[in-house]
């Protein structure tokens, strides 16, 4: 990163100085790997999520610099070209290191002298390798030992070495042919070829990366770099946020695993610098549209039943839960000192079986007193239990005053029923849910029910199991619970709370079930779980 700075012509040289160093130290903190010619695959294997249908890349990066591959020519073909000797170089390959074996040349009283490193070339001589020159002839590349530097004028043909037979080059250049000539003399504009002779010739080249590409999972291009890959060139840093995200969400589309893989080849097999950085996104699963939820003294859980999930919940739990939540709170709530459980799927089932005898269940003296419970009418009687056959039950409030079976103090609700082989919560509605001016008892009371046809079966523990629902236009801030743990309070009788974060650990497996002892109706609209990956 750089500063907007005025600079001098000096500072700026600093500067870009500074930022090719940074940038060649990142080229060498990345791993050099090989790239064979089938590629580098880089997948990317996110765990499914069932249901899943969009996925979120928030980064996604490869960065690619070039390394050199050392490969061995074998045997090179030469010939003597003059007083020197040309080598053929295949494929115009960067040459790093020549094996000379046989090197003589001849010194001036006619004799042939071995050559096997600079040390046999005698003061001033040199071995001097050479480029076709594009205006003709050829352009001294190098010099064993180089011409060293004269006043203003700097070393000249440096970067090569001669030793053990092996004369080593910096590979920076790239040719067809190379000359190699003995000469003498210590200048330049002095030098004299020697006659030489030139056995067997073995050649390793440096190989750089080719035409290099970055393949989508379709095998459509999304970086290239033409030609050689520089070792000196900038690390490339290829972005895969968009081509990672429309891949993946290709392989949702088509209901297949979230994994893709990307290759980066070349034209050859060569060597790279090649890194990746964390690749992070989630995995979306969406339920679009509202979901209502009707909380009338029982657990209820989000509706998301199986014909709308297709796929159950993930098992997981998701890192972010996030819905718009309306709450409407219906001025009736279950008096908790008359709010028995559900037996639970455990427990042995004992009970009573209703038909024309009535069957009372008293409550607590003075549950429905002015003096601790004002202005609470029953509207509701709930019942646990269920018709072995089809039925018709009536359920009347009772003042215990005397005793059992007691005064009836109101008309019964009545309600038919379907025959069931499962327990259920039965409410029925008493006359105060319609009639609002009917005071409400201030004496002991029961509930008593009787079947007016066919027969109940109420279950006891060890008395008849029922739940009282009472009108309160308050709600009181009683909680709303999920999965049995407080979610909110109620303090209004309307709420809407748009992107309201639900506790992720509800949703993990099964939907969630909420609870509350109000009754509310709950509109659960656009949710959305993410999963990160």
């Amino acid at each position: 990163m750089r500063a907007d700075f005025q600079l001098g012509q000096q500072d700026r040289r600093v500067v870009v100085g500074i930022d090719d160093l940074a940038e060649r130290v990142t080229s060498l903190l990345l791993p050099a790997i090989d790239l064979p010619a089938a590629g580098q695959a880089i997948a990317v294997n996110w765990a499914p999520v069932p249901g899943a249908s969009r996925a979120v890349v928030a980064s996604a990066t490869v960065q690619v610099g070039s390394a050199a591959l050392t490969q061995s020519l074998g045997i090179l073909s030469s010939r003597a070209a003059g007083n020197g000797f040309e080598i053929s170089i295949p494929q115009s390959k960067r040459i790093t290191s020549l094996n000379l074996k046989g090197l003589q040349y001849k010194d001036d009283g006619g004799t042939w002298v071995d050559v096997t490193g600079a040390a046999q070339l005698g003061d001033g001589a040199r071995l001097l390798v050479s480029m076709p020159n594009p205006a003709g002839g050829w352009l001294v590349l190098y010099a064993v030992p180089a011409v060293g530097p004269r006043g203003a004028i700097p070393a000249l043909f440096t970067g090569a070495s001669f030793s053990n037979r092996t004369l080593t080059l910096p590979g920076t250049m790239a040719a067809s042919r190379l000359r190699l000539t003995l000469v003498k003399n210590a200048a330049p504009q002095d030098f004299q070829e020697r006659e030489m002779r030139l056995g067997e010739v073995t050649g390793w080249a440096k190989i750089l990366p080719k035409n290099l590409q970055l393949l989508d999972p379709e095998g459509t291009a999304i970086w290239a770099f033409a030609n050689e890959f520089p070792l000196d060139a900038p690390v490339a840093e290829i972005d895969l946020t968009a081509p990672l995200t429309i891949a993946l969400e290709q392989r949702l589309k088509a209901n297949q695993s979230p994994s893709v893989t990307f290759l980066l080849k070349g034209d050859t097999p060569s060597r790279v610098r090649f890194g990746t950085s964390a690749i992070q996104g989630a995995l979306v699963r969406e339920f679009p549209g509202v979901t209502t939820v009707a909380l009338r003294g029982e657990s209820h859980p989000l509706p998301l039943d199986p014909k709308r999930l297709k796929t159950s919940l993930a098992a997981e739990v998701p890192g972010l839960a996030i819905a718009d939540l309306t709450l409407h709170y219906e001025g009736i709530r279950l008096l908790e000192t008359v709010a028995d459980d559900m037996p639970s799927a455990s427990e042995a089932i004992a009970g009573v079986v209703v038909a024309a005898d009535p069957v009372v269940r008293s409550l607590p003296p003075a549950v429905l007193h002015p003096s601790t419970a004002p202005t609470l009418a029953p509207v509701k009687v709930g019942l646990i239990g269920r018709a072995p056959v089809a039925c018709e039950i009536s359920v009347s409030l009772v003042d215990m005053s005397s005793g059992s079976p007691g005064i009836v103090l109101a008309r019964p609700g009545v309600r038919q029923l379907g025959a069931s082989r499962d327990l259920a919560l039965v409410w029925v509605d008493l006359p105060w849910l319609d009639d609002p001016t009917l005071p409400a008892p201030t004496v002991p009371v029961g509930i008593s029910v009787r079947a007016n046809q066919g027969r109940f079966f109420w279950v006891q523990r060890p008395v008849p199991l029922v739940k009282l629902a009472v009108r309160d236009a308050q709600p009181g801030n009683r909680p709303l619970l999920l999965n049995g743990q407080r979610l909110l309070n109620i303090a209004k009788t309307d709420q809407h709370l748009p992107g309201f974060s639900w506790p992720v650990a509800a949703f993990a497996q099964q939907p969630p079930r909420f609870s509350s002892h109000l009754f509310l109706t709950l509109d659960v609209s656009d949710l959305v779980l993410r999963y990160p990956r």
